[in-house]
């Protein structure tokens, strides 16, 4: 979840930047997809817009693909996660965007002034 504005914050709603598709309600609201499943949730994360903006650069480096800020945050997560874990257990996680075009434009626009130095 964005750390800009987490699930059930009792904060007031924020136009801060959120990673794309996701952000809090604020003032205590929480999205009806997530509380209907919330008694099986035993961790939230918390990214930030600037780490998700990170980590998709960092997979797009790695794999070559572009996913979007979201996916970002998920995939930062499930490889912390994956960090604590013993290598015969497995995350997965899914992918909810392919990412918002002034993402893809500022990640593939790093990459060129990474290759060109």
């Amino acid at each position: 979840m964005p750390a800009e504005m987490p699930y059930a914050t009792d904060e007031p709603s924020n136009s801060l930047p959120k990673f794309s598709g996701s952000g809090g309600l604020g003032c205590g609201m929480k999205q009806k997809f997530v509380e209907q499943f919330e008694d099986n949730v035993s961790e939230h994360h918390l990214v930030s817009f600037d780490e998700a903006k990170e980590a998709m650069f960092d997979y797009y480096k790695q794999y070559g693909e572009v996913i979007g800020s979201s996916a970002a945050a998920n995939y930062k997560v499930a490889m912390n996660i994956a960090s604590r874990m013993n290598p015969e257990e497995i995350v997965l996680t899914v992918f909810p965007s392919s990412g918002l075009s002034e993402e893809v434009k500022e990640m593939k626009e790093k990459a060129l002034l990474i290759n060109e130095n």
